[in-house]
């Protein structure tokens, strides 16, 4: 009985946290360098359009042209996991994603979650995602700035609109040459106030 009412009070606390979320959509923030990049991506709502297997973002435009590590699956240093709750049932499951595929095309560029196994969505489901990884590799010449999904593939699951954030991580040879001048500014300071 107990093991009962805490799975009830995870589904209506799962519940409650995806409807004060009601509106489906995504948002992924990548802070990029030359040796890795930190990847976050965080969301909840109604799945559209239920499938199976990998997640494509679509339609970002040319965002990965100068990407080097483009058209090659990354590994994550650990795996994203969406958790599932099944309305109808009150079931709950998690689906986890250890590769990312930055797929460069002419026009528009994709972003797709790669699938551990079969990962089976079902229209209706409520999903809720944030996770936090590493990936490594050169991120330098991917674009910054923040790019909208326009479609989601309809042979993928429709977590509604995805936003794409990236921005670039100092070196650390230019945090080192701001903290110097950080320093010395503070120097100067203390010595023309001595005066």
């Amino acid at each position: 009985m107990k093991s009962y009412l805490l799975g009830l009070s995870f589904v209506v606390a799962f519940s409650a946290s995806v409807a004060e979320r009601c509106e489906a959509a995504i948002v992924i923030n990548i802070a990029t360098s030359s040796t890795g990049a930190n990847f976050s991506i965080a969301g909840s709502g109604t799945i559209a359009d239920g499938q199976t297997g990998n997640i494509d973002f679509d339609d970002f435009g040319d965002v990965f042209d100068s990407l080097v590590v483009s058209d090659i699956p990354l590994n994550f240093s650990t795996p994203i996991v969406i958790e599932i709750l099944r309305p109808g049932s009150g079931a709950t499951f998690s689906r986890s994603y250890s590769q990312i595929f930055f797929d460069e095309q002419a026009a528009s560029d994709d972003l797709i979650l790669l699938a551990d196994a079969t990962n089976e969505f079902q229209d209706g489901d409520l999903y809720s995602v944030n996770g936090n990884v590493t990936l490594s590799g050169d991120f330098s010449g991917l674009a910054q700035g923040t790019f909208i999904s326009t479609t989601n593939d309809s042979a993928a699951t429709r977590f509604g609109t995805t936003t794409l954030n990236v921005t670039a991580v100092p070196e650390p040879s230019t945090l080192a040459i701001l903290g110097m001048l950080g320093t010395g500014s503070v120097a100067f300071q203390r010595r023309r106030s001595n005066r």
